[in-house]
């Protein structure tokens, strides 16, 4: 017996009737071209990136405070003076024991004080709120 393909009908002579699926496909793209006109790749992709940036982020993504949001971004440049809550072994495999205070970069800094291995040596100032 050959394999088919479960793209290909049998033809047996007789009128089939429509699968579910081929009848939301028939619904879905009734009275659209077949496919749509070709376009310049560099085009398309910049238009894909355009989209993306005006794209709404989820609610984790918003900040109160612009100027925060500000200074979070100029913060990712620049390095973070971080105090260590326990020993660590950075990338290279160097051992710093706990109490010392690095300057490590940015995503480093924040992610052992995500864990709750460091804590910000220098923290940044508050700003008060006029009343």
């Amino acid at each position: 017996m050959a394999k088919r393909n479960d793209d290909e009908t049998v033809e047996i002579g007789v009128e089939r009737s429509k699968t579910t699926v081929e009848m939301k496909q028939e619904k879905a793209t009734a009275g659209k071209d077949a496919a749509p006109e070709p376009r310049d790749a560099k085009e398309a992709h910049k238009q894909a990136a355009k989209l993306a940036r005006e794209q709404r982020r989820g609610a984790e993504f918003y900040t109160r405070d612009l100027k925060a949001a500000a200074m979070h971004e100029k913060a990712k440049d620049e390095l973070v003076s971080t105090r260590l809550l326990y020993d660590w072994h950075d990338g290279q495999g160097l051992l710093h024991e706990h109490g010392k205070v690095l300057d490590l970069p940015w995503n480093e800094a924040k992610k052992l004080i995500a864990e709750g291995r460091a804590e910000r040596a220098k923290p940044p100032k508050l700003e008060t709120l006029d009343k």
